[in-house]
């Protein structure tokens, strides 16, 4: 019997060049539809300093 319930799945890629790909899908009974698709530059001003506030640290050749 198949379940009543949809499913959402997120998957996260990140990349050497600084790029995050973030995909949100939806699936119910037969039915695959993406609901986002999120690409963030980590090398960009405003989400570097987002980033930062959150408390990331840039690796060590992009701290100057």
């Amino acid at each position: 019997m198949k379940s009543i319930n949809p499913k959402y799945t997120i998957s996260t890629n990140v990349y050497k060049n600084g790029i995050i790909v973030q995909d949100v899908n939806y699936e119910f009974c037969d039915e695959r539809q993406e609901v986002s698709h999120r690409i963030i530059d980590t090398m960009d001003l405003q989400i570097k300093g987002a980033l930062i506030e959150l408390g990331w640290t840039p690796p060590k050749e992009e701290i100057r």
